[in-house]
């Protein structure tokens, strides 16, 4: 008795086929974003946090979705964006300013002192040998 049914066709080859290369492809594509996943984390927080600013200006205030984007984008950069440009500015600064003056251990110093916990170096370093 000969079976008529063949289980490599053409037509389940080339689905099988597309299948491979489709998945090798995403495993490509996921490889090499890899880098920037935490952007896309960052992204999707903001999302997530803005969400509700954007439907209160869409639905309540009866703005077009595309104003009430970009009323939502702007408040997002007076919010985030301004503020950290500002203290990035400043912390350039003071680095730029211990730089010039040759003062590696003070810049360190002051740092450490700076901090919102305390770290006593001789400790750690006496742990570290």
């Amino acid at each position: 008795m000969l079976n008529s049914y063949q289980f490599w066709t053409k037509q389940s080859f080339q689905k099988i086929s597309a299948l491979v290369i489709v998945v090798i492809l995403g495993i490509v594509v996921i490889y090499g974003l890899w880098v920037y996943l935490s952007y896309f984390l960052s992204a999707l927080v903001l999302y997530v946090l803005f969400y509700p600013l954007f439907e209160f200006c869409y639905s309540k205030l009866k703005l077009s979705k595309t104003i009430a984007a970009l009323v939502v984008i702007t408040i997002t950069l007076v919010t985030i964006v301004t503020p950290l440009v500002f203290m990035i500015i400043l912390i350039l600064n003071e680095i730029q300013g211990f730089l010039q003056n040759g003062n590696w251990l003070d810049f360190v110093e002051i740092a450490l002192t700076r901090l919102p916990f305390d770290i006593n170096l001789q400790n750690f370093l006496e742990l570290a040998t």
